[in-house]
């Protein structure tokens, strides 16, 4: 039924009316990818719309994570390792990488993975020098870093 008991029982003509809106719902439909990207567009000073992206990832295994890392840095690896004009001072090319369950399914902190993701990247020696690995999250011990959903 479309309203409640409440409402059959209001026998005044606007009260029907105002016993269904009384009891309907709104929902929201803000993502994990929106929270991040608002919180990254006030917070990050580095950020710049036009060479920025942003992709989601749902991985709770730490061998998804990796995956989805590394193929994000080999996509965005060979853009810029084509590109030899020189890159402007403060903002470059930034791939946010939102991962809103990271890890739920593992042991391994953020900053665990953060740090064996660099020791692997220093490596690769197109990219060992071009890469930089940063972490936001919740619980970030820097306030400037506490970023409502894990990002990479």
């Amino acid at each position: 039924a479309l309203f409640s008991k409440s409402s059959l029982q209001n026998e005044g003509g606007d009260g029907f009316y105002d016993s269904i809106g009384s009891h309907i719902e709104t929902f929201s439909s803000v993502t994990p990818l929106m929270v991040a990207q608002n919180w990254i567009d006030e917070n990050d000073p580095l950020f710049d719309v036009s060479k920025c992206a942003f992709t989601v990832s749902e991985a709770t295994h730490v061998d998804e994570a990796y995956e989805f890392l590394f193929t994000n840095l080999a996509m965005q690896t060979s853009q810029f390792l084509e590109s030899t004009a020189t890159q402007e001072a403060g903002a470059q090319k930034r791939q946010y990488l939102v991962m809103p369950h990271f890890l739920s399914n593992s042991a391994t902190s953020m900053e665990k993975f953060a740090t064996q993701a660099v020791n692997i990247i220093r490596t690769l020696p197109p990219v060992r020098n071009r890469i930089d690995v940063s972490v936001l999250h919740p619980e970030h011990i820097d306030p400037e870093k506490r970023c409502p959903v894990p990002v990479f």
